[in-house]
């Protein structure tokens, strides 16, 4: 579990393992067999990666919605499925370098308590990311070209999507 991270985290060499992760930013490099529940502000980004599974972050636990404030990161704003993948083109491609655990799989909620020092209250544990949270993907990502996307009613399949406005 890594709780919210107002900045980057960098996962490596890592094999048949299940994270919980709530971030900014994520890239993964050399994660195999392995699963991610996550919040992450910005597209995910994974590289040399083979069968990820994603899912969205699954963690409940007191003072979370505080972490969040404090990393200055929205719960709803989650983008936990716009995976961005170096090497989709790689050749041989060992497919699949990922994919988007169906809901069914998802599994219970991860409930992690703990006691409070004497006199401390810490609340109850709850999990402020909507488990349907799919923030859009930002516009400038959509203008680098980095990905295809249907804008102002024009299909952009070039490098460079041309902004035509109707």
């Amino acid at each position: 579990l890594l709780g919210p991270c107002a900045g980057s985290v960098f996962v490596r060499a890592c094999t048949d393992c299940t994270l919980s992760i709530a971030t900014r930013q994520l890239r993964t490099r050399d994660l195999v067999d392995c699963t991610v529940h996550l919040y992450c502000a910005t597209e995910p980004i994974i590289e040399t990666t083979s069968n990820l599974r994603i899912a969205p972050f699954n963690v409940a636990y007191p003072c979370v919605r505080d972490h969040f404030n404090k990393a200055d990161l929205d719960p709803t704003a989650n983008l936990w499925w716009a995976v961005y993948d170096f090497n989709e083109n790689a050749s041989p491609p060992p497919l699949p370098h990922y994919i988007e655990l169906p809901p069914s799989e998802w599994g219970a909620p991860w409930v992690v308590t703990w006691d409070a020092v004497e006199g401390e209250t810490l609340g109850d544990c709850e999990n402020p990311v909507p488990p349907d949270a799919r923030a859009p993907i930002p516009i400038d990502a959509v203008i680098s070209g980095r990905r295809c996307y249907l804008f102002y009613g024009v299909l952009c399949q070039s490098a460079v999507p041309k902004v035509v406005a109707l």
